[in-house]
């Protein structure tokens, strides 16, 4: 895991938690609109469909209005995957764009806005 980079970590209204992602539960969770206005971004080493269920977990649960999530392959992109995680996310009532930076070449990067 690499740590988080010095001046965003000591940002205060940034919060950087290690672990399982998939376990994760924000210390609001339970509490109906708390995630309002809160951000989730992860960056994790994981097959596509785990990060299909990282969005509709956090999604499902409005634990976040935004969210950043990289899909990572292992030779190109996989284009069903990536098809699944836009239509997920557009089903629990969020904007979708992905987005494919030039240097990550196995990895597209995943950006959700929940609808007003």
């Amino acid at each position: 895991r690499s740590p988080l980079d010095a001046q965003l970590a000591h940002d205060p209204r940034v919060t950087f938690v290690g672990g399982d992602a998939f376990a994760y539960e924000p210390p609001w969770a339970g509490e109906e609109g708390r995630g309002v206005r809160t951000w989730m971004v992860s960056d994790v080493i994981a097959y596509p469909a785990r990060a299909v269920e990282l969005v509709r977990r956090w999604g499902s649960r409005r634990w976040a209005s935004r969210m950043v999530v990289t899909m990572k392959f292992q030779a190109g992109v996989d284009w069903a995957a990536l098809d699944e995680a836009g239509s997920v996310a557009e089903s629990l009532g969020y904007d979708f764009r992905s987005k494919h930076f030039f240097n990550n070449k196995n990895e597209v990067t995943l950006l959700l806005q929940l609808r007003e």
